[in-house]
């Protein structure tokens, strides 16, 4: 399978170009949200697009310690929404998409310029570095498609008036008469 775009939709769900085996150009959009794991290898991104996008914030940024609380709390205005990727091999460039948050609320939608990988090539200093975070967010997304790696939705049960209920004829602490107290 050969991922050329993965984005997180508005739901939290993937949606997700690729070329299958037989060469077919397939897009999905997947129903279920993503795995955590997915969003962690969004995050990575998000010191590289505000380089890429030349963010203000760009001189602070702890690049010794990218997963750093304070490399967080700076860059918290500005997430990264999907990934295209172009060409194969050694040849291969990205575009970055995202968004950063305004004072106002409002977003502004971004896009990085196209990058290629190769440092023999690409005047970007940190290209292998962002291939390595491009990679691992392609894998995230082959794992959604291919091996249903989504996240676990948790659903209510509701109970009430529910004639299975084994709780139904429970009463409450506060409802026990004082003489069938246990001592203390």
């Amino acid at each position: 399978m050969n991922i050329t775009r993965a984005k997180l939709s508005k739901g939290g769900t993937l949606e997700v170009a690729f070329v299958d085996d037989d060469g077919n150009d397939v897009c999905l959009k997947g129903k279920n949200p993503v795995h955590e794991d997915f969003k962690a290898r969004l995050n990575d991104l998000i010191p590289y697009f505000a380089e890429l996008t030349e963010q203000r914030e760009v001189p602070m940024i702890d690049w010794d310690n990218l997963g750093s609380v304070e490399n967080e709390d700076l860059l918290h205005r500005i997430s990264v929404t999907g990934v295209t990727v172009k060409g194969f091999d050694l040849d291969q460039q990205c575009v970055i998409t995202g968004k950063r948050t305004l004072g106002t609320s409002k977003t502004l939608n971004l896009n990085a310029p196209l990058t290629g990988f190769d440092p023999e090539t690409e005047p970007y200093e940190r290209c292998e570095d962002l291939r390595d975070a491009v990679k691992a967010l392609i894998y995230e997304a082959e794992l959604y498609v291919s091996e249903k790696k989504w996240a676990v939705v948790q659903h209510e049960i509701d109970f009430d008036g529910n004639p299975d209920d084994p709780f139904a004829e429970v009463n409450a602490a506060n409802e026990v008469p004082v003489g069938e107290a246990v001592p203390a």
